[in-house]
C-alpha cells in the first residue's frame, strides 16, 4: 500500500495529464497538467466521471473496456476527450490498475496528441489527393472531352479524397459570376442556386473568388469562424461544409475555371496537401489548354482543306469563265470593227463589252482567292504602301469615318506583289466601311513580330519566323461567330442582294495565301473588326523581337 502511494506522488512533476481515480471511476485526485489540458481547475475535475464526463458523445458510444482490468494489469487506448468549453481533445490515454487503501484504483497518464492526429490526418490526406492526382492523369491519357474531364475530375477528387464536396466554376465575364459546369460529392445540390462572384463584393471573397482574382490557392481552415464565409455560413453550416479550399484552374495565362473542395472537418490546407491540389488544378489547365489548342489546330485545318478546294474549283470556273470572256469580247472588238459610224448597235455592243469586263474582273478575283493568279512579288516597305494609297482610301470611306495610322519604325521588308497588297487594303478598308453605315473610325497598324511553330500553325503560315503584321481595325457593328466561320469564303455575304459579290474578303485571303502569309480576323457584336495579316519578312530583312500572335 506505502508503494502505491509513494507512485503517486509524482503527480504534480508529471509533464502528462495524471487523474487517479476511485472503483467507482470518480476522479480523486488530478494535477495541474491536467487542469490545463481540460481547462478547468484541479478541483472542478475531483468528483467527475472519468468516462462519462470526459469523452465527447461519439467516443462515449465506444465501451471502455479497462474498468474490467484484473489489478497490476495495464492498458493504453486512443479516444477523444472534451475540455470545459466542450472542444475536442484526441487523447491517448495509458491506464493502470492499482489498490489503494484496500481498494481498486485507477492511475490515467492522459496525453494531448492533437498535433499527432492532426499530421496522421494530414498524411492520409496527402497520400489519398496522390492518389487523386494519379488516377486524373490517367484520366487525362484517355483525352475525354472538357465535360466529361471535369466531371469525373469532381467524382474522383470527392470519392477518393473523401471530400463532402466538389466543383468546378467558370467566370462569365459580363456578370463577373463564377457558375458551376461540374460538381460531385454528397453536399453536391449545395451549389444549386449558390451565388459567387469574381469580383471584389462580399460574394466574391470567400476562397473561389479570391482565388479567381489572386491566381492562387486559398484556404478556409474553419469555415464557423472565418468571416469572408459570412455570406454562406448558415448554408455551409447545413450542408455539413466545415472547412474549403480553391485553386484557379490557369494554365500559359489562360484562365479555365476554380476548383474548389470542401470538407466535413476542420482542416489546413497548406504545406504540401495545398501544393498537391494545386497541382491537381494545374493538370487540369494544361488539359484543357492541350484540347482547346488541338481543336484550334483542327478547326483550323479543316477550314484551309474546305477553302483549298473551293479555291480549286473557283480556279477551274475562273479559267473556263476567262476563255468564254475572251470570245465575247474579241468578237464584240471584231463588230465594233465592222459597223458604220453611227450605227445604233454601237451601244448595244458598248453594254455587252461592259458586262464582260465586270465579268473579267471577277474572273480575276476568283484567281487571286484560288492563288492562281500570276503575281509579280518584290520586295515591299509596308509603311511606304499604307501611306502610298492612304489617300486614296480616306475617299473610298468617305468623310465620316476617321482614318489613324500606328506604324511601327524598323519593319523588314515582305515579299509581295505591291498591287495585290494594295487590293487587300481596299478590300479590307471597303468591308470596315460598309459596316460603319453611321461612320465611326479605322485603325491600321503595323508591327513586326516572330510566330513560333505553334502560332505559324494555327495561322495556316508557311513557316515560323520574322514577320510583318498589318492589322485594319474598324469600330462597326461587328458580326456573330457564325458569320465568322464563313467570312473568307467566296461568294459569301451578308450585304442585300446586288450589293456584293462576295469576293472581296476571300481574294484577301487568297493574296495574303499566295504570298506565304496568314489571316485572322476577330469580332464583337457592337464593338468592331479586326482583320489581322501576317506577311513573313522577305531574306535579308530585319529581325523581330520575339513574340506571339
Amino acid at each position: 500500500m506505502l508503494q502505491d502511494r509513494d507512485r503517486l506522488a509524482f503527480f504534480e512533476e508529471a509533464p502528462d495529464a495524471l487523474l487517479l481515480s476511485g472503483e467507482d471511476l470518480r476522479i480523486r485526485r488530478a494535477n495541474q497538467q491536467a487542469a490545463a489540458l481540460y481547462r478547468r481547475p484541479a478541483e472542478a475535475l475531483v468528483g467527475l466521471h472519468a468516462l462519462d464526463d470526459l469523452r465527447t458523445p461519439e467516443a462515449l458510444a465506444v465501451p471502455a473496456e479497462w474498468p474490467s482490468l484484473p489489478v497490476g494489469a495495464a492498458t493504453r487506448v486512443r479516444t477523444v476527450h472534451r475540455d470545459a468549453a466542450g472542444n475536442p481533445i484526441p487523447v491517448e490515454v495509458a491506464v493502470r490498475v492499482i489498490r489503494l487503501d484496500g481498494q481498486r484504483a485507477y492511475v490515467s497518464v492522459v496525453r494531448d496528441i492533437r498535433d499527432r492526429v492532426g499530421a496522421e490526418a494530414e498524411i492520409a490526406l496527402l497520400t489519398r489527393l496522390l492518389r487523386v492526382r494519379a488516377e486524373i492523369n490517367r484520366l487525362i491519357a484517355g483525352e475525354p472531352d472538357a465535360a466529361h474531364l471535369l466531371q469525373e475530375a469532381c467524382r474522383l477528387i470527392a470519392e477518393v479524397g473523401d471530400f463532402v464536396l466538389v466543383w468546378i466554376g467558370r467566370v462569365d465575364a459580363a456578370s463577373a459570376r463564377i457558375t458551376p459546369v461540374a460538381s460531385a460529392g454528397p453536399s453536391r445540390d449545395y451549389v444549386t442556386g449558390l451565388e459567387v462572384r469574381a469580383d471584389d463584393s462580399p460574394q466574391g471573397r470567400g476562397p473561389t473568388g479570391t482565388a479567381y482574382r489572386e491566381r492562387r490557392l486559398v484556404a478556409v481552415e474553419d469555415t464557423e469562424l472565418d468571416p469572408r464565409v459570412g455570406p454562406w455560413r448558415e448554408r455551409m453550416a447545413r450542408h455539413g461544409l466545415r472547412s474549403s479550399a480553391a485553386a484557379p484552374i490557369l494554365a500559359d495565362e489562360r484562365f479555365h475555371g476554380v476548383l474548389t473542395l470542401y470538407s466535413r472537418a476542420v482542416a489546413s490546407f497548406g504545406g504540401e496537401v495545398g501544393r498537391v491540389i494545386s497541382g491537381v488544378a494545374d493538370d487540369l489547365a494544361v488539359a484543357l489548354l492541350r484540347r482547346a489548342e488541338r481543336q484550334q489546330l483542327e478547326a483550323a485545318l479543316l477550314q484551309s482543306q474546305k477553302m483549298e478546294a473551293v479555291g480549286r474549283l473557283a480556279g477551274g470556273v475562273a479559267h473556263d469563265f476567262n476563255n468564254l470572256l475572251t470570245v465575247v469580247l474579241g468578237n464584240v472588238a471584231e463588230l465594233r470593227c465592222s459597223l458604220p459610224t453611227g450605227s445604233p448597235l454601237v451601244t448595244a455592243l458598248d453594254e455587252i463589252d461592259a458586262a464582260a469586263q465586270r465579268g473579267a474582273t471577277l474572273t480575276r478575283q476568283l484567281l487571286a482567292f484560288s492563288r492562281q493568279q500570276v503575281l509579280q512579288p518584290r520586295r515591299v516597305d509596308v509603311n511606304a504602301a499604307v501611306l502610298t494609297v492612304l489617300p486614296l482610301l480616306r475617299r473610298l470611306v468617305g468623310e465620316s469615318i476617321v482614318l489613324r495610322t500606328l506604324l511601327a519604325e524598323g519593319l523588314g521588308r515582305v515579299l509581295i506583289d505591291q498591287g495585290q497588297f494594295e487590293q487587300v487594303l481596299f478590300n479590307l478598308f471597303a468591308n470596315a466601311r460598309d459596316a460603319m453605315p453611321g461612320g465611326g473610325n479605322i485603325t491600321v497598324r503595323t508591327e513586326a513580330l516572330v510566330l513560333d511553330a505553334p502560332a505559324a500553325r494555327a495561322l495556316d503560315c508557311a513557316e515560323p519566323g520574322a514577320y510583318v503584321c498589318i492589322t485594319v481595325e474598324d469600330t462597326g457593328l461587328g458580326m456573330e461567330p457564325e458569320v465568322l466561320a464563313h467570312v473568307f469564303e467566296p461568294f459569301y455575304t451578308t450585304k442585300e442582294q446586288g450589293k456584293g459579290t462576295g469576293l472581296g474578303l476571300a481574294t484577301v485571303y487568297g493574296i495574303v495565301r499566295q504570298s506565304r502569309g496568314g489571316v485572322e480576323v476577330s469580332s464583337d457584336i457592337g464593338q468592331g473588326t479586326a482583320f489581322r495579316i501576317y506577311l513573313p519578312v522577305a531574306p535579308g530583312g530585319k529581325e523581330a523581337a520575339p513574340a506571339s500572335a
